[in-house]
Order: C-alpha cells, then sequence, then structure tokens
C-alpha cells in the first residue's frame, strides 16, 4: 500500500476505536426517588424521613418515623430493608415495608409488610395493613391490629389478631381466632424477593470505572470557582444544560462552616449542577448556608468518589449527595434532597421536599468497547477514499 495512504487509514481506524463513550440523560438508578439510599447499614438514633428508605444492610432505630410525606398504597414499597430490620416503636404512614432478613418491630404502619425470615414483635402489638412473613409470625403476649390477614409458611405465635392468619406451621395462638392452614390462603400475600439489587446498585453508582461517582469526576469541569476572602466559595457556569465543578474537600469543609460567606452557586435555571469533591479527607459540614442563583435544590448533586467520611452538624442542607463510600453521621440539622451513601448514623432529619431531579451527561475516559455507528461510516468512508486513490494512481501508471 502506498506509504502515505498506511499511516491515514491507521488513523481512521484507531479514531474509531478511540473515541470515548458519552451517555446523556443520565439518572441515578435504583436509587432515584430515594430520601435516604444506602448500600450498607442505616443507624439512626432520632429524627426521621420523610420520604422512601432502602437499606442495603441492616436497619435499627427507635421510635423512627418513615414516609409521613408520602400518600401511597399499601403494596407500594416505601422502606426497604435488604437485611434485618429492628425498631422499637417504629411508625410508618407511607406504603409497604419490606425486610429481607429478620424483622423485630412493633409500632404502627398503614402499609403491607413483607418479611423474609421471622417477624417478632417483642411482646408488642403492631399494626399493619397485611402481613406476609416467610419464616414464621411470633408476637409472644402481643398481637396484631391489622385491616389485612397475616401469612407465614411458619409458625405462628401470639396473643390475638385482629384479622385472619393463615400459618404453613403450628398455630399458637387463641381459638377465637380466625386461622387456617397457608395452603387454604386464597392468593395469599406473598414476600417479593428483594426489589432493590443493592450489589448492581453499588456498582453502578459507585466509584468502579464505569460506576456513576467515577464517570461524573471524570466529566470535564466547565465551571469556574472563585475562593473568597473568608473561605467562601462561588462556583459559576453558564452552560444551560450542565455546569461540573471540581472541589477539594477541604474548600468545602472550609466553606460550609461557621463564620464563612458558605457557597453561592450561579448557573442557568435549567442547568444541572454537578460539584465533584474530590480527594479521600474527611468532610465536615456544620455552617454557613448554600445560595442557589438559578437552579433549584433539587437539579443539584454533590459527588464524592472517594470521601470515606462525611460529619453533618445542625445544617440545612439544600442539595443531593453521591458518597458511594462514605460512612454519613449527622448530629442534627435538615436534609433537604437525596442521600446515597455507604452507611448512615446519628440524628439527621431528611426531607423529601427536593429529591433530585436533574439529568446527567457523563463521560468516561477509558475507548470504546467497540466503534460507534459513525465512527465506522468514518471508517467505511476512507477505505473508499483510500480505494479510489489507489486506483487513481493505478490507471495514472498505466497512462
Amino acid at each position: 500500500m502506498n506509504r502515505y495512504l498506511r499511516p491515514a487509514l491507521t488513523t481512521l481506524i484507531l479514531a474509531a476505536w478511540t473515541t470515548s463513550a458519552f451517555a446523556s440523560g443520565v439518572t441515578l438508578g435504583a436509587a432515584s426517588g430515594f430520601n435516604v439510599f444506602t448500600f450498607s447499614n442505616f443507624t439512626p438514633t432520632g429524627a426521621d424521613t420523610l420520604g422512601k428508605v432502602a437499606v442495603g444492610g441492616n436497619f435499627t432505630g427507635t421510635g423512627y418515623l418513615v414516609g409521613s410525606a408520602l400518600n401511597d398504597s399499601a403494596a407500594t414499597l416505601d422502606f426497604i430493608v435488604n437485611g434485618n430490620l429492628s425498631d422499637n416503636y417504629f411508625t410508618g404512614t407511607g406504603g409497604g415495608i419490606y425486610a429481607g432478613g429478620n424483622a423485630t418491630i412493633y409500632g404502627a404502619s398503614t402499609g403491607n409488610l413483607y418479611v423474609g425470615g421471622v417477624l417478632s414483635t417483642n411482646n408488642g402489638s403492631l399494626t399493619t395493613a397485611a402481613v406476609a412473613a416467610n419464616g414464621g409470625i411470633n408476637a409472644g403476649t402481643g398481637g396484631f391490629s391489622n385491616s389485612g390477614n397475616l401469612y407465614t409458611e411458619g409458625n405462628f405465635t401470639a396473643g390475638y389478631a385482629s384479622s385472619t392468619v393463615y400459618s404453613g406451621g403450628t398455630y399458637n395462638g387463641p381459638n377465637w381466632i380466625t386461622h387456617g392452614s397457608y395452603n387454604s390462603a386464597v392468593n395469599p400475600l406473598t414476600v417479593p424477593v428483594s426489589p432493590v439489587n443493592f450489589t448492581a446498585a453499588q456498582t453502578s453508582l459507585g466509584s468502579a470505572t464505569n460506576g456513576l461517582s467515577n464517570l461524573l469526576a471524570n466529566t470535564t469541569a466547565n465551571g469556574t470557582v472563585t475562593v473568597g476572602g473568608t473561605n467562601g466559595l462561588t462556583l459559576t457556569g453558564t452552560d444551560s444544560t450542565q455546569d461540573v465543578f471540581n472541589i477539594t474537600a477541604a474548600q468545602l469543609t472550609a466553606a460550609l462552616s461557621a463564620g464563612t460567606t458558605g457557597l453561592t452557586i450561579n448557573a442557568p435555571s435549567s442547568a444541572t449542577v454537578v460539584i465533584n469533591v474530590t480527594g479521600t479527607d474527611a468532610v465536615s459540614i456544620s455552617g454557613s448556608s448554600i445560595a442557589l442563583n438559578g437552579p433549584s435544590a433539587a437539579q443539584i448533586l454533590f459527588n464524592f468518589p472517594a470521601t470515606s467520611t462525611i460529619s453533618f452538624n445542625n445544617f440545612g442542607m439544600t442539595a443531593s449527595i453521591l458518597a458511594p463510600n462514605a460512612a454519613f453521621n449527622g448530629t442534627g440539622g435538615q436534609f433537604n434532597g437525596e442521600l446515597i451513601a455507604n452507611s448512615v448514623t446519628g440524628v439527621t432529619e431528611f426531607h423529601n421536599n427536593d429529591i433530585f431531579s436533574g439529568t446527567l451527561n457523563v463521560s468516561s475516559p477509558q475507548a470504546s468497547a467497540a466503534p460507534e455507528p459513525s465512527s465506522l461510516l468514518l471508517v467505511l468512508t476512507g477505505l473508499g477514499l483510500c480505494a479510489h486513490l489507489l486506483r487513481q494512481r493505478t490507471i495514472s501508471k498505466n497512462d
């Protein structure tokens, strides 16, 4: 092949296979719509969550309230726990509750309760709609004030129940309770498989190569960051679709602490704003405020791809956080938005007023595994051109 054509053809082929991948309209996937979403445990010691909650590990609370701002049907799962659920005098006013492991709980909820293992009330009273527990139901001397029936493939023990009980094992309750075998139930309520694949969610949202947090961190910043005289930060973007900023963990901690001018975000009202917080340093959010000029709180996403600890102290958050590796600990304050973290502890009140609704555009520094159609067209066009030039060269030689 002509010595001038060979490098040109090689360049065309490499261009087709090394074009960076780009995706637009990306969402938070399985975590979309949740007020709190954790890959590991959620251990609150007070306050409540007004929106939906999904916990990849265990939930342990005391008198916790979930879903008070929701008005979903009894079958809509608003509180999902992949592992064990434990709460003394739990209150749920949203939809249904799911526990993949065992559940030790008493209190009241307006939704259905689904338990993959054993349901226990610690001799207390539990008010729900219908109940399904695969491993058995044990209320001890306590019982149930249900609007729906109780179903279990295991044993049933309770002092009272206001609806019909269907058990696949031994029935150990008063004879005045209407009861029958599990197999005799018509269309029994059954426990579904886990509604959320938390392992897959952690991969798709996390800091792995193709995880959303990593992809956002590698998306080119197009906004400017200005540091003020009292450690305040001003972020200014002009893109009407998406504005991306890179700041350090130390800068964020300094800006959102007492005595500073805080964090100001200036961007078009239509834009999604991504704030990548770089570095592995612990982050403390403890004072001042976030001022939004243009976009709403539901369009703001802080991305912490490598942070392992976030401390939240008496702050009014008006944005969402993606922190797949972080342990989030709250000591007061109100969080208006969506929190995605590895684990959550402490006392923070989560409000679902500003659940993230932005759309994300991400680019990957990795080469594409296969060329895009447009790249293939480029190669084919190049091959055609090369063939034409070779033919012309042959004709000229023959002449």
